[in-house]
């Protein structure tokens, strides 16, 4: 393996380190209203608090889950990181310089560097192209690479590289792929230019839960053979717990829990994590609960108008007056960090 051995070379040879991180990144999104209720209200603008003042560090080769329920602002977060939307306030910095300001060359390497893999891989793939043309595109574009025998081979490795054969699937179209299979594909693709951070938005949640396990096996090979850094976005705790290192737990657009996945999983010190853990299915039915049941109270408030104070004080059991009222600062002990009045 020629192309990719070279490429997984230079990753294993970069410093340990920050490699990319979110500084205080805050994105809203304006709600839209017609201009005649607009001028009859006379009110200010509506945004949806869809992430607010989330910083966070990503190593070196680590392995990095953001959690948390539907709308809770993971995926956006990712975007934002990833640069395809803009931040309202707050940065990303790459390899010590905001996203924001690169240049058209360092926003190119940018784009060849830090890859995506997507939750549905039938929509990532078109469906008009072959395999050939789907991996072979992006290697023109960031490689300039022109001739035909060299497109192939570097196509071909790919395939190789997540368990295809570039003989038989070359040619053919996504159609003709089941899910794992296409998701293999867009691994394939994101491998091909040498990426070095790979962002997973819920990449096995479509697919069976056997295929999950193969996917999963296969990332984690990938990971070791090539120095890649992950950054998964999930609300799976199982898959969180076998596959990352450290852990965000996010709520509302904040995150109020981080730490290392073992110490996450073991002694929980935020009530929203201790109600995700406590949410998570037992996988024997002979076998009791390890946790007290929590049950969470009332609804997920709205991001329009999250609540004041610790924004999970409208469902939380445990809430006290000055959850109500003062927002939490965020406290770090050792190698954890939590934002609640509750804990010390």
């Amino acid at each position: 393996m020629p192309y990719l051995s070279l490429e997984g070379v230079a990753h294993m040879s970069e410093a340990n380190g920050t490699i990319m991180k979110a500084e205080n990144v805050v994105k809203l999104f304006p709600v839209k209203k017609s201009s005649l209720l607009a001028a009859l209200t006379r009110k200010p603008p509506d945004y949806v608090h869809a992430v607010d003042g989330v910083s966070l560090d990503v190593q070196v080769g680590d392995t990095i889950a953001i959690v948390g329920e539907s709308g809770s602002g993971k995926t956006t977060l990712a975007r934002v990181m990833l640069n395809l939307i803009e931040p309202t306030s707050g940065k990303v910095i790459w390899r010590g310089k905001d996203v924001s300001t690169l240049d058209k060359n360092e926003l190119f390497q940018f784009r060849k560097d830090v890859q995506i893999i997507f939750q549905n891989p039938g929509g990532a793939l078109n469906p008009r192209k072959s395999i050939f043309r789907i991996l072979s595109e992006p290697l023109k574009l960031h490689f300039n690479i022109k001739s035909g025998s060299e497109l192939v081979d570097r196509a071909s490795e790919a395939l190789l590289a997540v368990g295809l054969n570039p003989a038989i699937h070359l040619d053919r179209h996504p159609h003709e792929f089941s899910g794992g299979q296409r998701q293999r594909i867009c691994i394939a693709r994101a491998l091909s230019l040498g990426a070095k951070i790979i962002f997973a938005d819920e990449p096995v949640s479509s697919l069976d839960v056997s295929i999950q396990a193969q996917i999963l096996i296969l990332m984690k090979k990938l990971k070791e053979e090539f120095g890649l850094t992950y950054i998964f976005v999930t609300h799976d705790l199982a898959l969180t717990r076998s596959f990352a290192s450290r852990v965000y737990v996010m709520y509302l657009g904040e995150i109020v829990e981080s730490g290392p996945v073992e110490d996450i999983f073991m002694e929980p010190l935020h009530p929203y994590t201790k109600l995700l853990l406590a949410s998570t299915p037992v996988p024997n039915p002979k076998r009791a609960r390890s946790r007290e049941t929590i049950i969470p109270v009332g609804e997920i408030p709205s991001p329009i108008n999250p609540p004041p104070g610790c924004r999970f004080h409208t469902r939380c059991a445990l809430a006290k007056a000055i959850c109500k009222t003062a927002k939490p600062v965020v406290k770090t002990v050792g190698n954890r960090s939590f934002a609640c009045h509750l804990v010390n």
